[in-house]
């Protein structure tokens, strides 16, 4: 009995409203393109890849494909699978456009009827269904995406049972065939690489890796570890070499550090317990010596202070003799000067002083006018103006009547009021009748006349209309007041024009001699202050004639008294010097002692311990215990210095040969220990040559047990291939003898790897005295190349795949052989989409268990196309698939008498315009009679 899926349902999905397709016999899906053939097909990619992880729906998203297959919540995907423990149906249900086009997967015990997912030829939704499902004693069940794959795989599941569709043994080698799966539905991405890695999934269970897909190692990292200690120890051993100038300076510097550092603490001790002693011995006689020169100091002090004093009373004296002679000297020129002195009148001379003084102001006054501003040709305009004004008022004062009075008395006063107003005042004030007057009246009566018409049409309200005109007179201002000849007014007025015409006329003249005005000021200042000090000197004379005689007097009593004094100062300075003299040893000895304690006392202030590291092991050559205690202090800066400039040259050369590459001395706690770790080194240079040489059979020996493993799984796999080219050899393909898959080492890596792995067992064999050799049998280089070369050629991680490229072997009829690195290399299209149909079935039969169920499992596979793979292979083909228990599924334009049923696409369209179209039910099936011989392959 075969196992399996027995038959293909959808509802509302793809491109059919409803579509049974059988599938426990091959089928021929038939028609024009894009008309759905690979529609149902690739449908059934939902089954075995639940979550859609690694699916393959041409050129569509994931989510453009569930909106294709799950439109709406009646949107069914059903199968019906067959198993040890009866029928079951495993289906999935839309859940619409609210959830993002989404599904859910379920199952149920028993056979599939599709009456049950209809109400009256309406598809129902899934809660729909679950209910009436329970109502007939059905259980449904929701599995998640995992559950599915458990439950298709053989897994353990919520049900309590496995459908056992794929028993491969396990969830992750269920991953390997949704690939291989997905491959021989869609015959899309099968080339060489996706066959070797195929190969090494399949076969994985066979190697000593459980899991060959998800087991690499990070050589570079393994190489790294295993030679970790070897790099670490030749690198400080290159560092040593490279640098032995620095290490033989190094010893000498440390040499001679040693014997400083010797007198250093040699002589530490000595001058500290000296130094207490000679301080205390000194400072006895300083202050011995202190007490002497205090007494001597206090006898200098008092002759001092009687010098001082006398020499004070010597400066005074010296001050009034200067101010006596001084004033005898300034009376005697002046008394030369003043010997007539009947040529000087002092009242005259006030009386020139006071004149120059009255010019000064005048002067100052007329540079003030001037400073008022204003330039030239505006103050002559400003006078000009001004004496128009002075000639109105002098002409006005001299008329008998003006303009004014002659219209008031012509006219009654209101009217001669508005009449007035329309005249300017400077017309009005102008005489009349005179001589030279602007204004001549010639006939009183004609003026009558003109006076009266003008003002006969001004109104009682004081407004004229006439002549086209309207003047408010009420709104007009009244003329001046004193347009009437006022002489009294008048004079005052001219007055005023007068005096402003005299300021403009001032101003104009100070501004025109301003330069000569300052000139003759500057001169009459000189000779005030000339006069000025004359009067002073003359007055000063008068007043010092009666004092002469007695500063004559004075001044020779002050020159004898300057004489005592300078005496007397004289003699407390020789007292004072008498004295320095008898003390000038004491002096010399206390100063040398303050020198010498306190040069003493800096250096030895200065003094510095010896530093922490600096070693206290070596031995002074000099004895110093005579050597005074200055020069021991001495000594001691001079090693000092000697001992940190060698420790700073140490330094130094440390610095260097770290720099060279040598790092190991890092570990240590300070410089010294460091250079002594160096130093050290150096001697046991032959001892880490050795250890070099151990510590590289040791790394190649870890590092070729790891790739053994490698070595060794190839092998193996290399069995199982064998084994696997002689399983599809039982297979004929009508134009090839022979089709093989060869596994190809990568040379390079192989060659490395075995090297490696052919040198650890040598080492090993020599370590447990199995193998008596020399050792120069034995390339360590050679073998540390060789791991170079993995590392170089595989990037990082080193898997099975890196050791193998998959090749092709086809030999045709007439006994020719060819190697292909491409699958799509070998013969023609027909002949090569066989044989890779072929490899992936075999591949996916070999991972399922031996048992009778798991060989009774029939699974499905696609052939696009078929009418282009010919006669013979495509007999061929279908012969092998339905051997290893796959059930074909085939696609073409027209059917082909190489299935049992035939679906016709076209005619399954219900004329409804819209994406669920197709309607396929067991009345739609074409029974068809598989040919069995090469000649029978017909389209029909």
């Amino acid at each position: 009995m075969q196992y399996g899926m027995q038959k293909l349902v959808m509802i509302n999905s793809g491109t059919y409203a409803f579509g049974e397709i059988p599938l426990h016999e091959s089928v021929s899906f038939f028609g024009s393109n894009n008309r759905g053939k690979s529609t149902a097909i690739n449908a059934l990619q939902f089954f075995f890849l639940p979550s859609m992880v690694g699916s393959r729906f041409e050129k569509y998203s994931k989510e453009a494909t569930r909106k294709f297959y799950f439109p709406h919540e009646a949107s069914f995907i059903l199968s019906e699978i067959t198993t040890v423990h009866g029928s079951y149906v495993l289906g999935i249900a839309g859940k619409g456009p609210a959830s993002g086009y989404r599904y859910q997967h379920f199952i149920y015990p028993g056979q599939l009827d599709t009456s049950v997912f209809f109400s009256e030829q309406r598809a129902l939704t899934f809660s729909d269904i679950k209910k009436r499902l329970s109502q007939s004693g059905l259980k449904v069940t929701t599995l998640d995406p995992q559950e599915v794959e458990s439950l298709i795989s053989g897994g353990q599941s919520k049900c309590g049972f496995s459908l056992d569709l794929v028993p491969v043994g396990g969830s992750r080698r269920y991953q390997v065939f949704k690939s291989l799966f997905v491959s021989l539905i869609t015959q899309s991405e099968i080339n060489a690489s996706m066959i070797k890695q195929s190969i090494l999934d399949v076969f994985s269970h066979k190697l000593s890796s459980t899991d060959m897909n998800h087991t690499s190692l990070n050589f570079q990292q393994k190489k790294e570890e295993v030679f970790a200690e070897y790099y670490r120890l030749k690198k400080e051993y290159d560092a040593l070499k490279a640098s032995s100038e620095q290490i033989e300076a190094l010893s000498a510097k440390c040499f001679q550090r040693d014997k400083a550092t010797a007198v250093v603490f040699g002589l530490e001790g000595a001058i500290n317990s000296e130094y207490t002693r000679w301080k205390s011995m000194v400072d006895e006689d300083i202050n011995r010596l202190e007490l002497q020169l205090a007494d001597a100091q206090k006898q200098s002090n008092h002759f001092k202070g009687q010098e001082d004093q006398a020499r004070k009373t010597h400066d005074n004296l010296l001050r009034q003799e200067a101010i006596l002679e001084e004033n005898i000297r300034r009376h005697q020129r002046e008394a030369e000067q003043f010997n007539n002195l009947e040529l000087y009148n002092p009242e005259q001379l006030n009386a020139e002083i006071d004149n120059l003084k009255a010019r000064q102001i005048k002067l100052n006054n007329q540079l003030g006018v001037a400073s008022l501003g204003g330039t030239e040709a505006s103050l002559r305009r400003q006078m000009q103006a001004q004496e128009k004004i002075v000639r109105k008022l002098e002409q006005t004062l001299a008329a008998n009547e003006t303009f004014y009075n002659y219209i008031t008395s012509k006219l009654p006063p209101e009217k001669a009021l508005h009449l007035v107003k329309l005249i300017s005042d400077d017309l009005l004030r102008l005489p009349i009748n005179d001589d030279d007057s602007a204004i001549q009246i010639t006939s009183d009566e004609a003026i009558q006349v003109l006076l009266t018409d003008l003002t006969h049409d001004i109104n009682e309200q004081g407004v004229l209309k006439a002549f086209g005109l309207e003047i408010d007179f009420n709104q007009l201002a009244a003329p001046h007041q004193q347009l009437t000849i006022d002489k009294q007014a008048l004079e005052t007025e001219l007055q005023e024009a007068l005096i402003k015409l005299e300021e403009l006329d001032q101003r104009l003249s100070a501004l025109l001699d301003e330069s000569d005005i300052r000139s003759e000021l500057k001169e009459t200042n000189r000779q005030v202050q000339q006069k000025e000090r004359e009067l002073e000197a003359f007055n000063r004379y008068q007043a010092s004639l009666p004092e002469f005689d007695t500063w004559q007097s004075s001044l020779s009593e002050i020159k004898a008294a300057i004489k005592n004094t300078a005496e007397e100062i004289n003699t407390f300075r020789l007292q004072q010097e008498h004295l320095a003299a008898n003390h000038r040893e004491t002096i010399e000895a206390h100063s040398k002692l303050l020198a010498e304690r306190k040069q003493v006392e800096e250096l030895y202030g200065q003094l510095q311990p010896p530093a922490i590291s600096w070693p206290n092991n070596g031995q002074i050559d000099v004895d110093y215990s005579s050597m005074p205690l200055l020069d021991k202090i001495k000594t001691y800066q001079r090693h000092w210095r000697q001992a940190q400039e060698t420790t700073t040259q140490m330094e130094l050369i440390y610095r260097d040969i770290r720099d060279k590459g040598y790092r190991a001395a890092e570990q240590c706690s300070d410089l010294m220990a460091s250079c002594h770790y160096i130093l050290e080194a150096w001697e046991a240079l032959p001892e880490t040559e050795t250890m070099l040489s151990q510590y590289k059979k040791s790394a190649i020996l870890q590092l070729s047990s790891v790739l053994n493993d490698f070595l060794s799984d190839y092998l193996r796999l290399e069995r199982e291939i064998t084994q696997f080219n002689k399983s599809i050899a039982q297979r004929t393909v009508s134009n090839l003898k022979q089709f093989r898959i060869l596994l190809q080492p990568v040379e390079e890596v192989f060659n490395a790897i075995k090297y490696i792995v052919e040198t650890g067992h040598l080492i090993e064999e020599g370590q447990n005295h199995l193998l008596n050799f020399d050792p120069v049998a034995i390339d360590e280089e050679r073998a540390m190349n060789s791991a170079e070369i993995i590392a170089t050629r595989i990037h990082t991680s080193l898997s099975l795949g890196d050791l193998f490229t998959v090749a092709f072997e086809v030999e045709d009829q007439q006994g020719e052989i060819k190697r292909y690195d491409k699958i799509d290399d070998a013969g023609s299209t027909g002949t090569r989409s066989t044989l890779k149909l072929l490899t992936l079935m075999y591949l996916i039969r070999h991972m399922m268990s031996e048992s009778l169920q798991a060989q009774q499992q029939r699974l499905l596979f696609t052939i696009d196309e078929i009418a282009s793979v010919d006669a013979a292979n495509a007999r061929e083909l279908l012969d092998s698939a339905r051997a290893l228990g796959f059930t074909p599924l085939l696609t073409s334009v027209y059917v082909v008498d190489l299935a049992h049923y035939g679906i016709d696409v076209v005619k399954a369209h219900s004329g409804v315009k819209r994406q669920q179209a197709l309607v396929v039910k067991p009345e739609s099936w074409i029974q068809l009679i598989p040919k069995t011989h090469e000649n029978d392959l017909a389209v029909s």
